[in-house]
């Protein structure tokens, strides 16, 4: 699979070296919401249109700061071995912000997603 994620496309593998360690070090939470999919089939190939949003939260001696991401997955699917397999992906930024935060919420729940905590998603 290639991905566009930037001005030259990359094998996922590539990207995945280079964009797991970053986000891992640089932000202390993030999310991705997918939304608004849009199919379009033809025989054995797919083009699909996804929105992405998505909230990575940095922690630094300034505060808080959320990065904001809206845009779009552009994907081209193919049936290898009876399976559909996403064969490129694009990905459109639509518009992005950066934001200082406030203070957290308060309340009694149990924080989730990360190595060492108590989530049952990752027992």
């Amino acid at each position: 699979m290639l991905v566009g994620y930037g001005p030259e496309p990359l094998s996922i593998e590539s990207f995945v070296e280079r964009a797991l360690p970053s986000l891992g070090k640089r932000f202390v939470s993030t999310q991705h919401r997918l939304s608004n999919v849009s199919v379009q089939l033809t025989g054995e190939t797919a083009r699909v249109e996804a929105y992405v949003l998505a909230f990575h939260v940095e922690a630094g001696d300034a505060g808080r700061r959320l990065h904001t991401f809206a845009g779009r997955y552009i994907d081209s699917f193919e049936t290898r071995g009876g399976r559909w397999k996403i064969a490129q992906r694009v990905l459109r930024n639509d518009w992005s912000t950066v934001e200082a935060m406030g203070d957290a919420m308060t309340g009694t729940w149990i924080a989730s997603g990360r190595a060492g905590s108590p989530d049952p998603m990752f027992d």
